[in-house]
């Protein structure tokens, strides 16, 4: 319910928070570990505020992967190439950080642009 109030009543606006938190999560652990938090709670909400499970689903994946890609511990591949680079580990991070977040605008801009609305809604046309 406190997403419910930070979202405003917006279904778009609480997948955007969802999607970030996601992201957020799986920089800092695993992303498979996120994805086990992260998508009972996607369907909790789904059915909850009558927002479209498949696209509120599948919004978290995507936005899960790219958050995992910023650390060396959000993603296994990122543990080789962070060994093998022998980086720093802020060296890693800030070297990513750009691609995250370009990636991440983008999937959330594609997201609100995509005219995706919620399934009360897509019911009632």
């Amino acid at each position: 319910m406190k997403l419910m109030s930070l979202s405003r009543g917006s279904p778009r606006y609480l997948a955007v928070i969802l999607a970030v938190a996601s992201a957020a999560t799986a920089s800092i652990v695993m992303n498979d570990t996120a994805l086990f938090i992260y998508v009972p709670l996607t369907v909790a909400i789904s059915r909850v505020c009558g927002v479209e499970l498949a696209c509120l689903a599948s919004l978290v994946t995507i936005a899960v992967n790219v958050g995992s890609a910023l650390t060396p511990m959000g993603n296994p591949q990122n543990i080789i190439i962070w060994q093998h680079y022998k980086a720093a580990f802020h060296e890693f991070i800030a070297s990513l950080t750009p691609f995250m977040l370009v990636a991440l605008t983008l999937l959330l801009v594609y997201y609100v642009l995509s005219g995706w609305r919620s399934s009360t809604a897509q019911a009632r046309t």
